[in-house]
């Protein structure tokens, strides 16, 4: 763990790991010293060392798949029981993560927080905005398993494989 921005190692980190905890872990005050990736407080920094040291300490009683945090394995239990505890309250829809409930939300006002800073369009989540991005700036990264044709978007090569490979017997 580094510290940056002339933070020490004080009593009074603990209070400020509280303070940043607030904020959530994008404030960027301590990096991992193997990747680089930055964090708002050492709490957010040591979840993230576990990708590296790749050990996964939360297991799912039900199926046996691993995770780094807790957290992500109680979204993941939802999957097995069905649970969707969050509700929209103009359509009732209901969801197994808060975040989608947030994103969903945007459908009913209309809000677009994410901007391309080349075009100015707007979107309403950010992986919509890195996917956008891709066409400015050419990169494909996922290829078809058919043909090898490179697609901006995961899931169009699979719209690829069903609508140009009909009748090529490679499917």
């Amino acid at each position: 763990m580094t510290l940056l921005q002339g933070q020490s190692g004080s009593a009074n980190e603990k209070d400020k790991d509280t303070l940043a905890n607030d904020k959530g872990c994008h404030s960027k005050t301590y990096f991992c010293d193997i990747c680089g990736k930055t964090f708002a407080n050492t709490r957010c920094l040591r979840l993230h060392e576990k990708i590296h040291t790749g050990k996964k300490e939360f297991v799912c009683q039900e199926c046996g798949k691993t995770f780094y945090r807790r957290e992500h394995l109680i979204v993941h239990v939802r999957t097995h029981s069905g649970e969707k505890p969050y509700h929209c309250e103009i359509c009732g829809k209901a969801f197994s993560q808060s975040q989608n409930l947030t994103i969903h939300k945007r459908s009913h006002s209309g809000e677009k927080p994410y901007q391309c800073g080349l075009c100015g369009k707007l979107f309403n989540t950010s992986s919509h905005l890195k996917t956008h991005m891709r066409y400015h700036s050419g990169e494909k990264p996922y290829p078809c398993d058919i043909c090898g044709k490179r697609f901006s978007q995961s899931g169009v090569n699979a719209s690829n494989g069903e609508t140009i490979h009909m009748g090529d017997n490679k499917v």
